[in-house]
């Protein structure tokens, strides 16, 4: 009594004592299937003395034997609806993506017919989100903003949730760029994760300084930082803007803090050719009456970056 399955039935008949004969040949007939059952087959066996039905769908359908010049006889055949089975993750393709998600997964497997909701971690990803491609295909897509490190991706059904292993591990890792910073130097890496922040030294034999002539900023080239080269480069942006790549200059001012005028952490404005000391007062490195005078190598170094 599976939801599908077969059942082998046979013929009987009774002579003209009324004693049962068995293995009667019979003509076999599938009658009536308006009960429920919406696909079933009857195969008669070699000289139709039974044959074996095979249903396709829970219900009840009614089969006729017929034996020479009787009467045929029918008789109810029910096939019971049991549970469905549970789904099964057998793979990911791919199986590792970056934290920022929306990377397109196909999930491979088995009883995925019906499925109600896709897991990532335990908690169900919009509806939106994953496609039924067949009983044995899913196509999803990774959550957004989830943490660096492993998952279980699983499926449910009306059969149940599938079970966590190998197959259904996903790998959320850390989304990185390559990187190409020009006219720097202490460049602490080429590659650079996005969404952090990169210190990188800036030197008075760099060519982005203020020698003569107008500010420099230097400016991030992108809002958004996909897979690519980026450059940081002059421009300029408003104080306080937040971009993906910040320039700092802690060795720049390191002989300003040694002579002991500024007594809290000295920023540089992003527009303006001054500085800004940690109460606010606007101060010339160059002009400061209090501030001994500074080495060669200082004295027309007027960097300027964005502050984060």
């Amino acid at each position: 009594n599976p939801s599908t399955g077969t059942l082998t039935v046979y013929a009987i008949s009774r002579d003209a004592a009324d004693n049962f004969i068995a293995n009667v040949a019979a003509t076999w007939s599938l009658i009536d299937k308006t009960d429920g059952v919406v696909d079933g087959d009857l195969v008669a066996a070699t000289g139709n003395k039974s044959a074996t039905f095979t249903a396709h769908a829970p219900g009840t359908a009614k089969i006729q034997a017929q034996s020479g010049s009787l009467t045929g006889t029918t008789g109810p055949i029910t096939v019971n609806a049991g549970p469905p089975p549970v789904p099964v993750v057998t793979s990911l393709s791919p199986n590792r993506g970056p934290n920022t998600g929306g990377t397109e997964i196909v999930v491979t497997g088995v009883n995925f017919t019906g499925a109600s909701a896709v897991r990532f971690g335990g908690s169900a990803i919009p509806t939106a989100d994953f496609q039924v491609d067949s009983d044995t295909q899913i196509t999803i897509l990774s959550s957004p903003s989830h943490a660096v490190g492993a998952v279980y991706i699983q499926v449910v059904t009306a059969g149940g949730t599938s079970a966590t292993g190998d197959g259904s591990r996903y790998s959320y890792e850390l989304r990185q760029i390559k990187g190409t910073v020009r006219g720097l130097t202490d460049i602490p890496s080429e590659v650079f994760a996005v969404g952090a922040t990169v210190t990188v030294g800036l030197h008075a034999t760099d060519p982005n300084y203020h020698g003569a002539g107008s500010p420099l900023n230097l400016v991030d080239t992108g809002t958004v930082l996909e897979d690519g080269t980026y450059v940081i480069n002059v421009g300029n942006l408003p104080i306080g803007s937040i971009v993906e790549v910040n320039a700092v200059l802690p060795d720049i001012f390191d002989p300003v803090m040694q002579y002991g005028v500024y007594d809290r952490p000295v920023v540089v404005c992003s527009f303006l050719n001054f500085t800004q000391d940690g109460y606010g007062d606007r101060r010339l490195p160059w002009d400061d009456p209090d501030m001994p005078p500074l080495p060669k190598i200082y004295e027309y170094l007027m960097p300027n970056y964005i502050t984060p």
